[in-house]
């Protein structure tokens, strides 16, 4: 049943390294789980930082052209923040799952991945669906209530099958609003433009700086005021599209590194060691590609 999925990825991973004689690299694996988990946090945060920039982009720009910013898009911008924050936190979570889970080979020192498989149920269970976006799956809402009892369940067999359905949530949730995520970045840096080049236009702000991004080792003149701001206003063109090359690399590889994760699990249940490498690099190129796609 959905609500069991959860609580099998502490239950299952503990039993298997526990049972495993080569613990150096499970605790790789596990080390690299974490990475991972911590990466997916990081990019939901950045995609907070991007709703608020778009958000600040866009009411400048209707003050500019003289529109109503309307209370239905502040209240849709909100509620992506705070679905936002809530996967973060969920990833976050999980990120303490895998920080605990080796602690489990000693029985003794259960207690700290209990209280973060619960953390994870009660995160899970607070991510709600974007706005304008499709319910999410029934066990995300019915994982925190299972969680309680992991104290009780001790039955490492009925979670072979569990196991899978658990990461494949979180790996679906990604899975199913990748393109959205992506919408997010090209609109932030859509509005960005059209602002930028109505501050430019209007001669309230100086574009020229955005010279020094095309680097030639010169020096400008500005002897053709209009000239060099057009000028400056491509390389910004330019400059973005690059960024977004960079933020479509992170969505891209990040939902790698999920898939990873379930083909670990996978391997697990067949008391398999997974190689962790494969999820070790995708994780490095998930976070250089999301740093990448910081730079101005």
């Amino acid at each position: 049943m959905r609500p069991r999925t959860t609580t099998s990825i502490i239950v299952l991973l503990a039993a298997l390294l526990t049972a495993c004689g080569d613990h150096g690299r499970t605790d790789e694996l596990v080390t690299a789980g974490k990475a991972a988990s911590t990466n997916l946090a990081s990019y939901y945060d950045h995609l907070g930082t991007i709703t608020m920039d778009w958000w600040s982009y866009q009411t400048t720009y209707n003050t500019l052209q003289e529109i109503t910013t309307t209370p239905e898009l502040e209240h849709a911008t909100t509620a992506r923040l705070a679905a936002l924050r809530a996967r973060a936190t969920m990833a976050s979570r999980l990120a303490d799952v895998y920080d605990t889970i080796s602690q489990l080979r000693n029985p003794k020192s259960a207690q700290p991945t209990v209280t973060a498989a619960q953390d994870l149920g009660k995160a899970l269970s607070s991510v709600p669906k974007l706005p304008g976006g499709t319910d999410l799956a029934s066990g995300f809402g019915q994982a925190a209530d299972f969680l309680m009892g992991l104290k009780r369940d001790r039955d490492f067999a009925t979670t072979n099958k569990a196991v899978t359905d658990a990461l494949t949530h979180v790996r679906d949730l990604f899975s199913k609003e990748h393109d959205t995520y992506e919408a997010f970045i090209h609109d932030r840096d859509k509005t960005r433009q059209a602002l930028l080049q109505s501050l430019a236009r209007k001669k309230i702000v100086n574009a020229n700086p955005l010279l020094e991004r095309l680097h030639l080792g010169v020096t400008w003149t500005t002897n053709d005021p209009d000239a060099t701001r057009d000028l400056a206003l491509n390389i910004d063109t330019i400059t973005n599209q690059r960024a977004e090359a960079a933020w479509s690399c992170a969505t891209d590889e990040t939902l790698t590194t999920l898939n990873l994760l379930v083909s670990a699990h996978e391997q697990l249940i067949n008391n398999a060691i997974p190689a962790p490498a494969p999820l070790q690099r995708a994780t490095a190129r998930a976070t250089a590609c999301l740093t990448e796609g910081d730079q101005p």
